[in-house]
């Protein structure tokens, strides 16, 4: 069964039932700005079908505005179909700063690095399971030689949502190092 969450716009009669609204019935509020209205006080927040049907027996107004689930992923179908064969190299530059790196731009630039001119300095490396969302992950080796006792570090990043820097950081790291591999310069 699938439970929808809604972005919602929440009236009730009091700034006390607005309280409530986080206390009693574990809404996440979205802005953290109560609005004075007619009606009481009015907030915008995410709540499921379950919590505004218990808010609005509870005597508040609610409008939903929509169906945060089914835009999410409408947006990122949207978003996957515009970069699809725009991903050039220089798009794919995290110095160049034109904004952070979705997930397709973070995949195509550890290919990138591993199929750039670099004497087998970096490797493309399938992860063996894939996200929930049946999308196949790759990590990138960095570095020459290998053999049973090297040390290595590894370095982990974009784990958690909304997690935005660690990712671009990671591959601006990597696209420094190669660049410097490359080029025999420092970073």
């Amino acid at each position: 069964m699938k439970v929808s969450s809604y972005h919602a716009r929440i009236t009730g009669s009091d700034y006390a039932a607005m309280a409530d609204l986080v206390t009693k019935y574990k809404v996440t509020v979205a802005r953290h700005t109560v609005e004075k209205v007619a009606e009481g006080y009015r907030v915008d927040a995410h709540a499921s079908d379950e919590q505004i049907r218990a808010l609005e027996a509870a005597g508040y107004k609610v409008e939903r505005l929509e169906d945060a689930q089914i835009q999410g992923v409408a947006r990122q179908k949207e978003k996957r179909k515009s970069t699809v064969g725009a991903l050039t190299r220089e798009a794919l530059s995290v110095a160049a700063g034109t904004g952070y790196l979705d997930v397709a731009h973070i995949e195509a630039a550890l290919a990138a690095e591993s199929e750039a001119p670099n004497d087998a300095f970096t490797t493309l490396i399938k992860l063996p399971n894939e996200t929930w969302e049946k999308r196949v992950c790759h990590a990138l080796k960095i570095g020459k030689g290998s053999g049973a006792g090297r040390l290595g570090i590894y370095f982990l990043g974009g784990v958690h949502a909304r997690e935005w820097g660690s990712p671009d950081i990671l591959v601006n790291f990597v696209q420094l190092l190669a660049n410097a591999y490359r080029t025999n310069t420092d970073i």
